[in-house]
């Protein structure tokens, strides 16, 4: 029986997932995840967290989360020292005291006494536990944003990683006083309440990430700001005319589709039958179409799409913005004696 740190390592391994995209799907910090799979089962709030954790990473990867969970408490107990056999019968009982009816009220009030220290000391106890977790919890947290809108409440030191072209850039809420104050690969951007403003200056690719301050309380950190971040559409760099004459009949054409994010995608060549995958950024498709080509994608940003026709000039085709569902035909058409290659918006 292995440990659980190995067995879990190795399923995300042969999956090709990494630890952010983990953290991502489960909504386990990435720290959470790298104990788990180093079999560190310290700075958890307690234990039904570690067990929790366990049981969804493990469904997460097509594990039997019921053995895995059994291993930990299987190993667990082990590591636990075993109790001394003798200890009963090693301690002895004191011996009765002469009662002696002048010391009855002294003896109440000091048992009184006792119980009064006891009960504060649970209460103060399960506060400073619950102070422990709550601190565990809201421990610096990152999140990946890529594709659509993403919305969260952020706590001084939690960073946002948001990746553009071959880059990632990293954004970290610094301070919450009369604004907030976010720290970005370029310096520091400060916003107000309700106040939006870009990641990076108009010439580079960050200018189309928005930060808006939605909610905060000024100088109260502990309560957090809700974020919102927005993608701008990218505007396509496509000829003045999509279309691609060909002269005298249409010819067959491969089409590359390559994701800069995760989206769901299906595709249809030339009206035979629906192909549909889950593709993760980086990952790129190769279709040969003959005539028509039908697409749908549930992130169209997410989405490009290269066409290459025998002949004919190249060229690239812009699905749309963050998080909008799309569907759209492209086919040749006959046009004024001469075939051209269309795009057209399926309801």
């Amino acid at each position: 029986m292995g440990e659980i740190g190995f067995i879990l390592q190795e399923a995300r391994l042969k999956k090709g997932f990494t630890l952010d995209r983990v953290a991502d799907d489960t909504n386990i910090s990435v720290r959470f995840l790298d104990k788990l799979e180093n079999n560190d089962f310290t700075g958890f709030p307690g234990e039904p967290y570690i067990v929790g954790f366990l049981r969804n990473y493990a469904d997460f990867l097509g594990l039997e989360s019921e053995e895995i969970v059994g291993i930990y408490k299987s190993q667990t107990l082990q590591a636990s020292p075993p109790l001394p056999e003798s200890t009963s019968a090693e301690v002895s009982s004191p011996p009765s005291p002469t009662k002696d009816p002048r010391r009855i009220p002294l003896a109440g009030a000091v048992a009184f006494l006792i119980l009064g220290a006891a009960l504060l000391w649970v209460v103060l106890g399960k506060g400073l536990t619950l102070g422990n977790q709550e601190e565990a919890v809201s421990a610096p947290a990152v999140y990946r944003v890529e594709g659509g809108p993403f919305e969260k409440r952020l706590y001084p030191g939690d960073s946002l990683l948001i990746p553009l072209g071959e880059e990632v850039h990293r954004v970290s809420l610094s301070k919450i006083e009369e604004s907030i104050e976010l720290e970005t690969p370029s310096g520091f951007l400060t916003l107000r309440l309700g106040e939006s403003q870009p990641l990076g200056t108009e010439a580079s690719p960050a200018s189309l990430v928005h930060f808006t301050a939605i909610d905060f309380k000024q100088s109260s950190p502990k309560a957090g700001v809700l974020i919102r971040v927005d993608f701008s559409s990218v505007n396509s760099q496509e000829p003045a005319t999509s279309e691609v004459t060909i002269p005298p009949s249409p010819v067959p054409m491969e089409v590359k589709v390559s994701f800069r994010a995760n989206t769901l995608f299906r595709h249809e060549a030339d009206r035979k039958e629906w192909v549909e995958k889950y593709y993760s950024k980086g990952e790129s498709l190769g279709v040969n179409v003959a005539s028509s080509l039908t697409i749908w994608s549930s992130n169209a940003q997410a989405v490009k799409l290269s066409f290459q026709a025998s002949g004919a000039k190249s060229f690239d085709l812009e699905l749309g913005g963050p998080g909008e569902v799309v569907v759209k035909r492209i086919s040749w058409l006959r046009s004024e004696g001469s075939w051209v290659l269309a795009a057209t918006t399926l309801d």
